[in-house]
């Protein structure tokens, strides 16, 4: 039998047919950057301590850390990086 007028081979499909889509952009991990710095730096947590409490990964935890160390103020904090 002949599906597409001869010119294609087109198959029926059987059975049911599953599809899965993807969400290609990932949502970004919004983290409390005053709170993650009193637990580094106040109550001095381990950085594995901090990747389990904010349930994001070590990266993303250093790449915070670094950015209030860089600038304390997007932290709210008036203090200056070498307190620290």
């Amino acid at each position: 039998m002949k599906f597409g007028g001869g010119c294609a081979k087109l198959q029926e499909q059987r059975g049911p047919v599953v599809s899965i889509v993807y969400n290609p952009t990932r949502e970004r991990e919004y983290l409390d950057l005053t709170e993650l710095a009193r637990l580094r730096w106040v109550e001095g947590w381990k950085e594995s301590r901090l990747v389990d409490y904010f349930e994001v990964n070590r990266a993303a935890i250093n790449d915070r850390l670094r950015a209030i160390n860089s600038n304390p103020k997007r932290a709210g904090l008036s203090l200056k990086p070498s307190v620290f």
